[in-house]
């Protein structure tokens, strides 16, 4: 099963994540063996959309992360990009790469 969870670090900062475990026990104790503190710990009601979820997240992270490194790379250098990617667009490249990948391995 995945469970979301909020939980406190070593700093008091929050952090939000997904993690698998058995039960809810067993996801409060692998985010504790992560030094973080459980505040919440929630069940995802659909498990394949929770990774789903996760991954495009992930790849949507990554993109937007390129494409403002290659926009910066272009503008220092006084270079034009004759092909862009409207971040619009991203989410559905994203779940189509996702799928993809779901289907090619089985996410653990």
């Amino acid at each position: 099963m995945v469970f979301n969870y909020e939980a406190l670090d070593d700093k008091g900062n929050e952090v939000k994540d997904a993690i698998e475990a058995v039960d809810s026990g067993d996801a409060i104790k692998k985010i504790r063996n992560k030094d973080l503190f459980p505040t919440k710990v929630v069940k995802q009601k659909d498990e394949s959309k929770g990774r789903f979820a996760m991954i495009t997240k992930a790849v949507i992270s990554f993109l937007e992360q390129k494409v403002k490194g290659i926009k910066r790379h272009a503008k220092e250098e006084n270079l034009l990009i004759a092909h862009t990617v409207k971040l619009s667009t991203l989410p559905m490249i994203t779940k189509k790469l996702a799928r993809k990948i779901l289907s090619i391995k089985k996410i653990a």
